[in-house]
């Protein structure tokens, strides 16, 4: 497990493996309530994923329980530029 940048927590990764090929775009986006924009949080290919563990905004047990299953049995595939390199 390895910090990515900008992120409080380590994220489970994989090493020596190509992401799988896909059509699937997700896209965060969310309304900037002070001038009406919207603003992109966060654009990656392939599908939705619940948010990992240690994520702060996981409230109810049921998102955690959810999360914490999904990355026991998921990772990302390793990229040198979103690792943090300072805390790893």
């Amino acid at each position: 497990m390895l910090y990515r940048e900008g992120r409080e927590g380590r994220t489970s990764i994989v090493f020596g493996k190509k992401a799988p090929e896909t059509t699937m775009l997700t896209i965060g986006i969310k309304n900037d309530t002070e001038d009406g924009r919207a603003t992109i949080f966060t654009a990656f290919t392939g599908a939705k994923a619940p948010r990992e563990p240690w994520d702060s905004s996981l409230e109810a047990e049921e998102e955690k329980s959810e999360a914490e299953y999904f990355w026991a049995t998921h990772a990302l595939v390793y990229d040198e530029t979103a690792i943090d390199s300072e805390r790893n």
